[in-house]
């Protein structure tokens, strides 16, 4: 139960960890899937749903919404890290290859 507001029900630290990671997990696959053009529920997507359920039934529905917009939000900035990790790697490729022209026309 809540300590600030008795009756409401609050996760412990464990179970919301718990929960946004789950909900990063779906959210990895539907990504995964909308780029291999997956259409249908697969057996994965129930697991990862069922998963989420399990995990929320400690949270009220304000803390479900709140660790589900966070979530979210943390799997943005990860992806976000990983394209620019990408986009680094894509310029120093390039600069190197442009460094390669430079001494093959001298």
């Amino acid at each position: 139960m809540g300590k600030w507001f008795p009756g409401i029900r609050t996760g412990t630290p464990e179970q919301v960890r718990a929960h946004r990671e789950a909900i990063k997990n779906l959210h990895r696959n539907g990504l995964y899937e909308y780029k291999a053009g997956i259409r249908e529920e697969t057996e994965h997507f129930h697991r990862l749903n069922d998963a989420v359920l399990r995990t929320e039934s400690a949270l009220s529905p304000t803390q479900r919404r709140w660790h589900f917009d966070r979530a979210g939000a943390e799997l943005d900035r990860e992806m976000d890290g990983l394209q620019q990790a990408a986009d680094r790697q894509d310029r120093e490729r390039r600069a190197q290859q442009r460094q390669g022209r430079k001494g093959r026309s001298r």
